[in-house]
C-alpha cells in the first residue's frame, strides 16, 4: 500500500524539529513560525516577506499559502504577456515569437499551479501523487526560466524585457519558495518502491527488431498489421504486464490510402484530455518523409505514434535561431500532451551547425516515452524541456549541448553520436538546466554507448568532446554503466563560464566502461562525483527517478454497486439523452458522423438544456470535454470552463490594477482579485466534489455545490459593485471580462439545480435528504450529534459562563487589554491561527474595547471567538465608504474562513450615519454561527455576503439595509433595532441580493423582534421604516413568527429603483405579531407571497439549509429546527 503523504510530512517535520534550529519551537508537534520555515528555502528573506509573520502553521499549510500566491502571480504575469502582445509596438517578429513562447509557458503554469492547489486541499497525498505534483512544480520554474531566456535572446525586445523581467524574477522567487516548502513538507523522506510502477515499454528486452505487445480490438489489429506489414503480438503471448492497450488506431500515409495524409491531421483527430485512461490513441505513420512541424498539444494525452522504423518514417524541418526562431519554437516536433509515446520514427532538424540552435524534438510531456527513435541535428538536437521523460534504444546525433533541458529524463540503452561541429567549436553532449536545488530534474544516461558519428571519425581528430557543461546553477547529470569511446576528453566535463555553478552542480559517474571512462584525470570541481556508490546511483534509475504507473486505476466517481442506477437517473432526470440503438449509431457512422462525437454533442446539449445561456454552455463544455460522454466528466467540464474564465477575469483585474492611477479604482480591482480567487476556490471545490462523490451522501453533495456555485455568482456581482463612484472605465471593462464567467457560473448552478430536483423527485432509497417538517410542532434542539472534533470544544461548560471559557476549556490564545493574556490585541492573536485547521482554534477575548480592523482569511477555518459578553467585549472600527473605501473593505471584522463561530462578542462600526456604508461585520464563511453577539452600525451594518450562516440571540442595529447580502442566513430569536437615519432618509431592515432565481439563498428572520432603538422611538413617524427592499433582482426575504413594532410602515416593503425586482423578488411574512405585522395594506407586487404553514416550513433551518443542519447542532447553541409557536421547549440534558 502506498504510504500517505500526511504521515510522511509529519515524519519529515519531526526530523526538522530535532535539528538545532528548531529546538525552541513552542509547539514542536506540528507547527512553526514563518521565519523558521523559510530557512528551508533558497530565498529565506523573500519567503519571510510573503508569509504571515509570527503565524504558526505546518510547513504543508505554509506551502499552500505560498502556492496560492504563486498562482496569483502566474495569472498576473500571463495577463502582462497578453498585454504586450496586443501592443502595436510589438512589431519585430522575433519579439512576437518570444512573447508567444512566454504565453504558452505561462498558460501551462496557471494550469499546473491550479491543478497542484486543487490536489493538495487534502493532506492525504500518496507517494505517486506527491511525485506528480513535485514534477509539475519543478516544471513551472523551468517554464519561467525558458521565457526569460527567450526574451533575453531577442535584442529587439528591450522595452518589453524591462517591463517583464522584474516581474519574472519576483515570480521565480515565489515559485522557488513554493517548491521548497512542498518538497520538504510532502516529498522529502519518501521511500519509493522499486516495483509497481513501470514506464511504457521499459520492461522490453527483446531488442530493436522485436514486435510491440499491444492490446487492441480485432478490427484495430487488422489495420495495424496491414499498415505495419508485420504480425501483431497478442498481449497473452507477451504477458499482460507488458501489454499496452489501444483504444483506436488511425493511419497516416502520404499516398492517401490511410485515414490522413499528414501527421498533424491525425493528431487533431485524437480525443482530448484522456490522461486518466490507460488506453492509447495510436497513429501509425507509414514510411515516408514528412516535411511538417508537428505539435502534440497539452490536451492531446495518451497519444502513441508508431512509424515503420528509423530512417524510414522521417519527420523533418529546418527552423533555427539564426533565421529568427527562438530555440523553443525551432523544434521540428514539439510535444506537451501527457503520456505521449513514439516508436520507430526519425526526427530531424536539417538547419546545420552554422544556424546554431536548431531543435529536432522539444519534449515537455509528462510520462512520455520514445522507443527505437532517432534524433538528428547539430546544436540543441533534443530539448528535454520539462517533466518526466524516458528514452529507450534511441539514437541521438548532435554537436553542442545536443541533449539539453530541465526534465527528469532517463536515456537507457541508447546510442549517442557526437558529430563534427563548426571550426573552433567543441562538442558537449549534455547541458542540463536545473535552476533550483529542490527541482526533481536531471539527465540520467544509463547503459548507453557514446561513439563518434561518421563525420567526426573522418575528421582530423582535433575536436574535443565533453560529457556535459553546467547550463544552470544546479545542473545535474549522471552517467551510469555506459560505454565511452576515446573521443571523450580525459577531464570529462567543460565549464560554462568561468567558475559558474562548479560548486553547486551535481555531475556523477558510476561503473562506466571504455577508453573514455577513466576518471583519474576528471575535473576537480566540488560538484563532480567521479565514482558514486551503488545506492546513490540507484536514485537515478528509471524506477526511482522517473517512476510511472500506467496501470493507475481510473478515478471512481460513483460507488460501483450503484453506478448503473446513478447513470440511469442522471439520463432520465437531468440529461434526457436519447440513446440511439446500435443500428442508429451505425447509420450515423455511415453518414460520416463520428459516433462518439455525436453522442457527446447530444449529451452536452442535454446537460445544457436547463441553462439560461445554452450557446455558451454547449461551446465551452465542448471545448473542455472533447468527445466525453460521461455525465460526471461533462459537469466537471462545466466547472472547469467557469474556472478558466474566472481565472482570466482575475488576470484582467491584475493587469487593469497595474495600469490604474485612480485610488478608488485600484481598491475596487483589489477586491475583484480577492473575490475571483475565492471563486476559483469554490469552483475547484465543486470540481473535486463531483470527482469524488458517494451516492448515499448525494443530497448533501448537491447542496454544497449549489451553495458554492451561488457564491461564485455573488463574488462576481460584488466585484462589479465595487466600481460604483469610480471615475474610470475599468468597471465597464471588468463587467465585460466577467460576462462569460458569469454565464458559466449560472449555467453550472442551473445544471446542479436540475440534478438536485431530479434526484429529489426520484426518492431513491439510501440517499440522505433534507428533513421535511410537515407537523405543526417542532422541538427546540440544544446540541445534537456533534460534527468532526467539535464535541470536546463546544461543551456545555464552555458555553455557560465566562469563567468557563478560561477555566473549563483551555483557549489556544487569550487576548486581554490589561496584559493578563498572551496578547493585548486581537490582530496578533489572529496571526497565530493555523491555516486549514481540522480542529477548532479557540481565541478567548477578555472584556474591553478593541479598536481594530480584522480579517480572518479564507484558510483560517474552524476558528472560535469567545468574549465576555456582547456589551463587554467590543471590537470597533470606523472605516466607511464616504472616505473613499468600497463597502466590501469597510468591515470592522471580515470573516472568510469556513466553520467560524463567535459567542459573546460585540462588532461595531462607529463611523455614523453621515459616512454612508460602513460595515461592522462581513461574513463570506460557510457554516458560520454567531451566538449572543451584537452588530452595531448605521447603513450596511451586517454584510451576510454569501454561503450558509446562522445567528442566534443576537442584536443588530442600523438604519439603511443594515442586514444585507446574498447568503443563506437564518436569524433566530434576534433583535433588530432601527436607528435614526439622516434627514430625508428612510430605513430598511434588509436588502437581500439574490441575482439568480436558482440561488439557494435568502434572509430568514424567525422568532425575532423588529423595534425602534431608543433614539428613534420619538421620531419613528418622521423616518419611514420598511422590512426590506430588493437589492438583487431575485431578492428573497422571509419574516416569520416575529414581533414587528409599529415603526414599520403599513405597506411593509420599499422599492429599490422603480420597478426593479418587484415581479421577481420573493418576500413573505408568516405568523408574525405586533402592531406592525398587519399585512392588509402591504404592497401588492407580484413578488409578495401569501404563505401557509406548508410553505413556511421550507424556510425553517431544518429545511432551508440545504444539505442538513448538523453544523449548527455541533455548536451546542440553543437552536430550533422547525417552528417556535406552541413548541414544547426541551433542553438537552
Amino acid at each position: 500500500m502506498a504510504l500517505k503523504a500526511s504521515a510522511l510530512c509529519t515524519l519529515s517535520i519531526l526530523v526538522i524539529l530535532f535539528s538545532p534550529s528548531f529546538a525552541t519551537f513552542p509547539n514542536p508537534a506540528s507547527v512553526f513560525n514563518s521565519e523558521s520555515i523559510c530557512k528551508l528555502t533558497p530565498h529565506a528573506d523573500f519567503c519571510k516577506s510573503i508569509l504571515p509573520s509570527d503565524k504558526f502553521a505546518t510547513i504543508f499549510d505554509f506551502g499552500k499559502v505560498s502556492m496560492q500566491q504563486s498562482l496569483l502571480h502566474a495569472h498576473s504575469f500571463l495577463g502582462a504577456i497578453k498585454y504586450f502582445l496586443r501592443l502595436p509596438s510589438t512589431s519585430f517578429l522575433s519579439t512576437i515569437r518570444a512573447l508567444q513562447d512566454c504565453q504558452f509557458l505561462a498558460e501551462l503554469n496557471v494550469d499546473f499551479l491550479s491543478y497542484t492547489l486543487q490536489r493538495i486541499k487534502s493532506d492525504s497525498l500518496d507517494t505517486f501523487l506527491a511525485d506528480d505534483l513535485h514534477a509539475l512544480l519543478s516544471a513551472v520554474l523551468t517554464n519561467v526560466q525558458t521565457c526569460i531566456e527567450g526574451l533575453e535572446a531577442t535584442p529587439s525586445a528591450s522595452s518589453i524585457k524591462n517591463g517583464l523581467l522584474p516581474s519574472v524574477s519576483n515570480g521565480t522567487n515565489f515559485l522557488s519558495v513554493s517548491l521548497a516548502l512542498f518538497r520538504h513538507g510532502c516529498v522529502h523522506g519518501f521511500i519509493k518502491s522499486l516495483t509497481g510502477r513501470n514506464h511504457v515499454f521499459s520492461n522490453l528486452v527483446n531488442g530493436r527488431d522485436s514486435p510491440l505487445p499491444l492490446i487492441m480490438s480485432d478490427h484495430d489489429r487488422a489495420v495495424y498489421e496491414s499498415a505495419s506489414r508485420q504480425k501483431h503480438v497478442r498481449a497473452d503471448e507477451e504477458g499482460k504486464d507488458k501489454g499496452v492497450s489501444v483504444s483506436q488506431i488511425v493511419v497516416v500515409n502520404p499516398d492517401g490510402s490511410g485515414n490522413f495524409t499528414t501527421i498533424n491531421e491525425a493528431v487533431a483527430a485524437a480525443p482530448n484530455n484522456t490522461g486518466d485512461s490507460n488506453k492509447y490513441f495510436l497513429i501509425y505513420v507509414v514510411a515516408g518523409v514528412y516535411k511538417e512541424y508537428v505539435n502534440i498539444p497539452k490536451k492531446k494525452q495518451n497519444v502513441m505514434m508508431i512509424g515503420d522504423g528509423i530512417n524510414k518514417t522521417i519527420i523533418t524541418g529546418n527552423r533555427n535561431f539564426v533565421d529568427g526562431s527562438t530555440t523553443f519554437n525551432s523544434a521540428t516536433f514539439a510535444v506537451a500532451g501527457k503520456g505521449f509515446v513514439a516508436v520507430n520514427i526519425t526526427f530531424r532538424n536539417t538547419a546545420g551547425p552554422s544556424k546554431h540552435q536548431a531543435v529536432a524534438v522539444r519534449n515537455g510531456a509528462d510520462m512520455s516515452t520514445f522507443y527505437r527513435c532517432s534524433f538528428e541535428g547539430y546544436q540543441d538536437t533534443l530539448y528535454a524541456h520539462s517533466l518526466r521523460q524516458f528514452y529507450k534504444e534511441c539514437d541521438i546525433y548532435g554537436t553542442v549541448d545536443f541533449i539539453f533541458g530541465n526534465a527528469a529524463v532517463v536515456l537507457q540503452n541508447c546510442n549517442i553520436y557526437p558529430r563534427l561541429p563548426m571550426p573552433n567549436q567543441f562538442n558537449t553532449i549534455t547541458a542540463q538546466g536545473r535552476t533550483d536545488p529542490n527541482q526533481n530534474t536531471g539527465i540520467s544516461i544509463h547503459h548507453c554507448v557514446i561513439r563518434p558519428a561518421d563525420d567526426l571519425v573522418s575528421s582530423n581528430g582535433m575536436t574535443k568532446t565533453y560529457l556535459g557543461r553546467p547550463w544552470k546553477e544546479y545542473s545535474r547529470t549522471v552517467y551510469m554503466q555506459s560505454f565511452m569511446d576515446s573521443l571523450i576528453e580525459p577531464s570529462g566535463w567543460s565549464e560554462w563560464a568561468g567558475n559558474f555553478a562548479l560548486d553547486t552542480l551535481y555531475y556523477a559517474e558510476y561503473k562506466n566502461m571504455g577508453p573514455g571512462s577513466n576518471t583519474g584525470s576528471r575535473v576537480q570541481w566540488n560538484g563532480h562525483h567521479k565514482d558514486i556508490s551503488e545506492s546513490e546511483a540507484d536514485k537515478f534509475t528509471v524506477s526511482n527517478f522517473i517512476d510511472d504507473d500506467p496501470q493507475r486505476a481510473k478515478r471512481i466517481t460513483i460507488i460501483a454497486v450503484c453506478s448503473c442506477l446513478l447513470v440511469a437517473m442522471v439520463i432520465v432526470v437531468a440529461v434526457g439523452v436519447n440513446i440511439d440503438d446500435d443500428d442508429s449509431i451505425e447509420k450515423k457512422d455511415k453518414d460520416n458522423k463520428n459516433s462518439r462525437a455525436y453522442v457527446s454533442k447530444k449529451a452536452i446539449e442535454s446537460i445544457c438544456k436547463p441553462t439560461d445561456f445554452k450557446k455558451t454552455c454547449e461551446e465551452e463544455i465542448g471545448a473542455e470535454a472533447g468527445n466525453a460522454t460521461d455525465t460526471n466528466d461533462l459537469i466537471q467540464a462545466a466547472f472547469k470552463a467557469a474556472m478558466k474564465f474566472v481565472s482570466r477575469a482575475a488576470q484582467n483585474s491584475t493587469t487593469l490594477r497595474n495600469l490604474q492611477k485612480d485610488p478608488r479604482t485600484k481598491k475596487a480591482l483589489d477586491i475583484c482579485i480577492q473575490l475571483m480567487t475565492y471563486s476559483i476556490n469554490e469552483l475547484q471545490k465543486s470540481f473535486n466534489k463531483i470527482d469524488r462523490f458517494e451516492l448515499p451522501m448525494l443530497h448533501e453533495i448537491l447542496a454544497d455545490l449549489r451553495i458554492w456555485l451561488s457564491a461564485t455568482i455573488t463574488n462576481q456581482e460584488t466585484c462589479i459593485e465595487g466600481f460604483k463612484n469610480t471615475t474610470t472605465d475599468a468597471g465597464e471593462k471588468m463587467k465585460k471580462a466577467l460576462n462569460i464567467s458569469m454565464q458559466l457560473s449560472r449555467n453550472g448552478l442551473a445544471i446542479v439545480t436540475e440534478l438536485s430536483k431530479g434526484f429529489h423527485e426520484l426518492n431513491v432509497e439510501g440517499i440522505q435528504r433534507r428533513r421535511r417538517l410537515l407537523g405543526k410542532k417542532e422541538v427546540t434542539v440544544i446540541g445534537g450529534k456533534p460534527k468532526s472534533d467539535l464535541s470536546s470544544i463546544f461543551s456545555r461548560r464552555l458555553l455557560q459562563a465566562n469563567q468557563d471559557t478560561q477555566n473549563g476549556v483551555k483557549a489556544d490564545v487569550v487576548v486581554a487589554k490589561d496584559g493578563s493574556g498572551g496578547f493585548n490585541n486581537i490582530k496578533d492573536a489572529i496571526n497565530r491561527i493555523p491555516l486549514n485547521a481540522t480542529k477548532p482554534f479557540v481565541i478567548y477575548i477578555k472584556e474591553g474595547v478593541y479598536e481594530e480592523n480584522l480579517e480572518f482569511g479564507y484558510r483560517m477555518i474552524n476558528v472560535m471567538l469567545i468574549g465576555d459578553g456582547k456589551e463587554k467585549t467590543r471590537i470597533t472600527g470606523h472605516v466607511n465608504n464616504a472616505d473613499g473605501i468600497p463597502t466590501f473593505r469597510t468591515a470592522t471584522v471580515a470573516v472568510n474562513g469556513d466553520n467560524f463561530f463567535a459567542k459573546n462578542i460585540g462588532f461595531e462600526n462607529s463611523a455614523g450615519a453621515a459616512k454612508l456604508q460602513a460595515v461592522a461585520l462581513m461574513v463570506t464563511a460557510d457554516f458560520s454561527v454567531f451566538y449572543n453577539c451584537s452588530m452595531d452600525g448605521y447603513q450596511d451594518t451586517l454584510y451576510v455576503h454569501s454561503k450558509r450562516q446562522f445567528y442566534r440571540d443576537c442584536t443588530v442595529t442600523g438604519t439603511i439595509d443594515f442586514v444585507f447580502g446574498d447568503s443563506a442566513s437564518i436569524f433566530q430569536n434576534c433583535t433588530f433595532l432601527v436607528r435614526k437615519p439622516l434627514d430625508g432618509q428612510q430605513n430598511a431592515v434588509t436588502a437581500q441580493g439574490r441575482s439568480d432565481v436558482r440561488q439557494p439563498t435568502g434572509i430568514v428572520l424567525q422568532n425575532s423582534r423588529i423595534m425602534a432603538a431608543s433614539e428613534l422611538v420619538s421620531l419613528k413617524n418622521k423616518y419611514p421604516t420598511y422590512l426590506g427592499r430588493p437589492w438583487g433582482n431575485f431578492s428573497r426575504t422571509i419574516i416569520m413568527e416575529t414581533y414587528i413594532d409599529d415603526l414599520v410602515k403599513p405597506d411593509g416593503w420599499a422599492i429599490w429603483d422603480g420597478s426593479w425586482g418587484l415581479s421577481t423578488c420573493f418576500y413573505a411574512e408568516f405568523n408574525n405579531y405586533g402592531p406592525g405585522s398587519n399585512t392588509t395594506s402591504r404592497v401588492k407586487w407580484p413578488g409578495i407571497k401569501n404563505f401557509s404553514m406548508e410553505n413556511a416550513v421550507d424556510f425553517t433551518p431544518g429545511s432551508f439549509f440545504i444539505g442538513g443542519d448538523s453544523w449548527i447542532r455541533a455548536r451546542n447553541v440553543p437552536y430550533t429546527v422547525g417552528f417556535f409557536k406552541n413548541n414544547v421547549q426541551q433542553k438537552a440534558q
